[in-house]
């Protein structure tokens, strides 16, 4: 299973590691994308951040993929 997660931020990225470590998922970020840009923050909670992070990511990756996205709370995006 591959899930995604919607962040540059290497600290975030360390906390969904060590929450999915040694589970059979192999952790992506958008630096494994060549054309991918993190959308404007436009939203006015946490949840709508992470919202719009997470759609914005989904539609560049492989439809059978998770993608998770985290802005000081959590939000996941799976059509």
């Amino acid at each position: 299973m591959v899930v995604w997660i919607a962040s540059s931020n290497q600290g975030k990225i360390n906390e969904f590691k060590s929450l999915l470590f040694s589970k059979n998922i192999e952790l992506k970020t958008p630096k494994n994308l060549k054309n991918y840009f993190s959308p404007k923050e436009t939203g006015e909670t946490f949840e709508e951040n992470a919202r719009i992070k997470a759609r914005s990511l989904r539609s560049m990756v492989d439809g059978d993929s998770w993608v998770v996205a985290e802005d000081s709370g959590l939000g996941s995006f799976r059509p």
